[in-house]
């Protein structure tokens, strides 16, 4: 799919499902979330999706970007971190996004994106 705009979802707060279901309804096809509860409220996202999928039953999941991101420990507030800290990075990432599945009540991402750089260039790359 190409899109030229990509509606962003941080800051929200709760007023994320209402944004969300408005900006979908008002042309967008693609979202930008983040598992990052500091910034993101990607329930929210999951709720104004499914509001406005509800609404309009002629559209499918299918014609929707959905897109995510990966955050590395050091962008988070201590206990909001959705996964296991101490776990090895590569199921840092698995938990991240089973959570963000579960979040955004959807069975697939179109796009997982690294939030920012990790503590090393090895880690990085």
């Amino acid at each position: 799919m190409a899109t030229k705009f990509i509606y962003g979802t941080a800051w929200k707060k709760a007023q994320t499902s209402y944004l969300v279901s408005q900006a979908l309804s008002s042309g967008f096809l693609a979202v930008d979330t983040a598992c990052q509860p500091k910034h993101y409220n990607e329930r929210g996202v999951g709720e104004g999706i499914a509001i406005f999928l509800a609404a309009n039953p002629e559209f499918k999941r299918e014609a929707l970007w959905i897109q995510t991101k990966f955050s590395p420990l050091s962008a988070h507030a201590g206990s909001e971190t959705p996964y296991d800290p101490n776990s090895p990075l590569e199921t840092q990432i698995a938990e991240s996004v089973k959570m963000s599945l579960e979040n955004l009540k959807i069975d697939y991402i179109d796009s997982l994106v690294l939030h920012s750089p990790m503590t090393t260039h090895f880690y990085t790359m």
